[in-house]
């Protein structure tokens, strides 16, 4: 296991230096960091991602691992001009385009983009799956 978590992030490191991911190729990064705790033990999980935030035994002695992060992202906020024209008509039948800047002001939004993923760890502290629900995954 220990020489896999070097792989994966010299993997994502390299892939993102190549410009921007697909989403497929990030769900895959994603997959993939996951997937390599299957088989392994509840210590090696708490190793590589750090402490659960939440941890659920059940009846059988297996447990349901949390981990739950959360982030607000900002955008807007700001202000550009844009030009705008019109065409102004003389008394005589004449005129010309006259020109000005227009400013034009972007609304702020958030919004808070959450990742839950949970680990099926069995009564022997092996774990046996995963899934994970939210849009902040990947």
């Amino acid at each position: 296991m220990n020489k896999l978590i070097p792989i994966c992030l010299a993997s994502i490191l390299l892939l993102s230096g190549c410009g921007i991911l697909s989403v497929k190729e990030r769900q895959k990064i994603f997959a993939d960091g996951n997937e390599v705790y299957v088989g392994k033990t509840f210590d090696d999980l708490v190793k590589g991602k750090g402490v659960p935030t939440g941890t659920a035994t059940l009846s059988d002695g297996s447990k349901v691992v949390e981990y739950y992060s959360s982030q607000v992202e900002i955008s807007g906020g700001g202000s550009f001009p844009y030009p705008v024209s019109t065409y102004v008509r003389n008394s005589d039948g004449t005129g010309s385009w006259v020109y000005w800047e227009h400013m034009h002001t972007l609304p702020v939004r958030s919004w808070n983009k959450i990742c839950k993923i949970d680990f099926i760890v069995s009564a022997k502290s092996i774990v046996e799956s995963w899934k994970y629900e939210g849009k902040g995954c990947y």
